[in-house]
């Protein structure tokens, strides 16, 4: 049951559509059991300069940031929330079509509306944002957010959620609100799944050293951890993932330049009720920055070559 919240994030939104990179997944989760108003979440990644196409090269570094804010310190299903969501792609490249910093940047505020009757409760978040090629001013790059989510809980056990979630900077179909529809369900203290649409995933702990997830988010990708406890505070990981990030570019309307990887590494956790430290080291392949629309019809802009990467985690509540 003390897992529960983690996997019914997942599911809670499913605002992001076939996009991972939703900021209202962030934002809409339950808040953890420690009293707290603020968290944040930080990821940082490094990689070696790698060679791309037609002699050139590059190297790349990333920052994801993530916070939000809450008005009583033990709320877990805050009534009232702000949030805010940063990522900084930085490429230093001989390459033009990809040299400089990249940019998404988005801030919202939820309402958790009391439950009705019937056991119903309702929730919207609205915000927007800017993803550009460094330029803040380009009219293309600014987007709205929005999620109208529907929710019926069956005790401790089961929960199905419904909704509607319109994301202008959306992998797929961004101009367009795409509904949503997951059902979770506690399976046994050990194993929790969810069946969903776009999104999905298991979590299982078969002992308690011992923790495997897996996410699915169609048609994107698939994420995967498994973890190993050492003592209450130490963890050792190994985990995949893929991840893809779109930007508006100035000189050409209506069109945005993609950047996808998939990395796998290994590392170790340190994790407080407050405070959370990770570093891992592996692989980053399939390295790739697109141009288009969205991800229905790409142009491949260049290719990177499979690199060494690190990847360091810092989260916090205060």
């Amino acid at each position: 049951m003390k897992y529960l919240w983690r996997i019914w994030l997942l599911c809670c939104v499913l605002a992001g559509g076939a996009s991972a990179q939703n900021a209202a997944v962030l934002w809409m989760r339950p808040w953890a059991d420690v009293p707290h108003v603020w968290e944040s979440k930080n990821k940082f990644g490094i990689q070696d300069r790698a060679d791309t196409r037609n002699n050139t090269s590059a190297g790349i570094f990333s920052w994801e940031s993530g916070g939000r804010l809450k008005f009583d310190a033990d709320e877990t299903l805050s009534g009232l929330a702000v949030g805010y969501r940063v990522v900084a792609l930085g490429v230093d490249s001989s390459l033009a079509a990809i040299d400089g910093t990249f940019w998404d940047v988005s801030a919202g505020l939820g309402v958790r509306w009391p439950a009705w009757a019937n056991g119903w409760q309702f929730q919207t978040w609205l915000g927007g944002g800017t993803a550009n090629d460094g330029d803040f001013s380009n009219g293309d790059g600014w987007y709205g957010l929005a999620v109208a989510d529907f929710s019926y809980r069956w005790g401790d056990d089961a929960q199905v959620n419904v909704g509607l979630s319109y994301d202008g900077n959306r992998l797929f179909l961004p101009d367009f609100p795409l509904p949503y529809v997951a059902y979770r369900r506690t399976l046994s203290d050990e194993l929790t799944a969810v069946l969903g649409l776009p999104v999905g995933g298991v979590v299982w702990r078969p002992a308690d050293v011992w923790r495997f997830e897996v996410t699915y988010v169609l048609p994107t990708g698939i994420e995967a951890r498994a973890g190993y406890r050492l003592t209450e505070s130490w963890t050792l990981f190994v985990e995949y993932d893929s991840q893809a990030q779109a930007f508006a570019i100035e000189q050409l309307d209506n069109r945005r330049l993609f950047f996808s990887v998939r990395r796998v590494l290994g590392g170790v956790e340190w994790q407080t009720q407050r405070l959370r430290a990770s570093v891992g080291a592996g692989l980053a392949w399939d390295q790739e920055f697109e141009r288009g629309f969205d991800v229905r019809r790409l142009r491949t802009v260049t290719k990177v070559e499979d690199v060494p990467v690190v990847l360091v985690r810092l989260d916090a509540r205060f």
